[in-house]
């Protein structure tokens, strides 16, 4: 009742019938294969109860440690599916959407057991939105991911001041002051420098 063919009929001495990932399961509940001779099929099939193998990670997370505008890097870390039985490994990616659109690879795939990669400082923002992870089996990579969205962190400070207190020419002396960025809970240290530009070039 309700049967849906799997691919085209198999010659005899080839015992798989093999059918592409993203297949509906709809109201399907069984594997059912007969025999067939050159009179009739059978009657009566063997039949295998359908188990829907779910392993998609969680608790995505990706906290920017790139503390300049427009650019991102640090760890992004995820909890293991409950079962990574049928899962080979993973695959991270930095996308427009949560959904993984316009995808872009984070580094190469990660084996099982592995639970984050490392995005390289620098690595620049653009239009990406998300951080998305795809478990991959041996067959395909899952269709929906899991997704965090990305942070962009600036720690730029403002309100930099040196008042000069050394009164001799082309000599300088007192303190450098500033503010602190408004959210400064990625930052660990501040390092202040003389440079020959506003960008840091030939700082000391």
């Amino acid at each position: 009742t309700s049967r849906s063919q799997i691919g085209s009929d198999v010659s005899v001495g080839t015992n798989v019938a093999a059918f592409a990932a993203d297949f509906a399961r709809a109201s399907h509940s069984h594997v059912v294969v007969y025999a067939e001779s050159s009179l009739a099929e059978q009657t009566t099939p063997a039949s295998h109860e359908l188990t829907d193998t779910a392993a998609s990670v969680s608790s995505v997370s990706f906290v920017d440690r790139d503390l300049d505008a427009g650019e991102m890097g640090g760890d992004l870390t995820w909890a293991p599916p409950g079962s990574a039985a049928a899962v080979d490994e993973y695959r991270a990616y930095f996308a427009t959407s949560a959904a993984g659109a316009g995808r872009s690879l984070i580094g190469s795939a990660v084996t099982v057991g592995t639970n984050v990669v490392a995005v390289a400082a620098e690595t620049a923002v653009g239009s990406f939105t998300h951080a998305v992870v795809y478990a991959k089996s041996s067959l395909d990579e899952q269709t929906t991911p899991v997704a965090v969205a990305v942070v962009d962190m600036d720690a730029t400070v403002s309100s930099l001041l040196l008042a000069d207190k050394d009164l001799d020419a082309t000599e300088l002396g007192g303190d450098v002051t500033w503010s602190p960025p408004g959210d400064a809970s990625a930052v660990a240290l501040y390092r202040a420098f003389f440079a020959t530009s506003s960008t840091g070039t030939s700082r000391s």
